[in-house]
């Protein structure tokens, strides 16, 4: 995935250099670093097997309690 998140933020950007504008950053360098410092620790991604929820899901939100506040709509 970081590969391709890589590759997105590139070839946006030399689109962007070719029409002038400025470059977008989706990574930063810091970012990067930290990443690539998990990754090679073994404890980034920990454990993912894909069925995780997507950004644009829905989920209940947890309080700081442990309490969850369950989602009164699941779709807009």
């Amino acid at each position: 995935m970081l590969t391709q998140v890589l590759g997105i933020q590139a070839e946006v950007n030399q689109v962007a250099e070719r029409l002038g504008r400025s470059p977008i950053s989706l990574i930063n360098d810091e970012e990067l670093a930290r990443i690539e410092e998990l990754i090679a620790a073994g404890t980034y991604p920990d454990k993912w097997d894909g069925t995780e929820p997507h950004g644009d899901e829905w989920l209940p939100e947890i309080l700081p309690d442990g309490s969850i506040q369950p989602l009164l709509f699941d779709r807009l």
